[in-house]
């Protein structure tokens, strides 16, 4: 069952990709959050399935953000699920990869997607971390 928490952690992932993209009209989100807004729920990406795939109409960008509880954020799962989108996005013309956590995990957060991006030698892809 999803938490209350990253209900809201996934909806401050939605607010930010709209706050970053004045176009509205270009702009096509799906996620996987179940209220208040429902959209349709983001295509498996390698193994794993994002919390938000946002994109614009003509490709020019893609935006994939996981949502991660602090018990979720250090696991063997949510470390492929990294893996698994900063390659894909690192495939597009502009990747943005955003995850948001809770206040007391960010420095770890950060750490593990510097970490994840330097073994994958990824460095076109820019990164994001909410604090929820």
């Amino acid at each position: 069952m999803v938490s209350s928490t990253h209900n809201k952690l996934v909806r401050k992932i939605i607010g930010w990709v709209k706050s970053q993209h004045e176009v509205k009209e270009n702009l096509i989100i799906y996620h996987d959050n179940p209220a208040p807004i429902k959209a349709e729920k983001p295509k498996k990406i390698g193994g794993s399935i994002p919390d938000v795939y946002a994109h614009s109409i003509d490709g020019s960008f893609v935006v994939i953000g996981e949502a991660k509880t602090i018990g979720d954020l250090e696991k063997d799962h949510t470390i492929m699920q990294i893996r698994d989108y900063l390659n894909y996005l690192n495939k597009v013309p502009v990747g943005i990869f955003v995850m948001a956590v809770p206040l007391w995990s960010e420095a770890t957060c950060i750490n593990m997607i510097l970490n994840i991006k330097k073994e994958l030698n990824v460095t076109s892809v820019k990164h994001q971390v909410l604090i929820g």
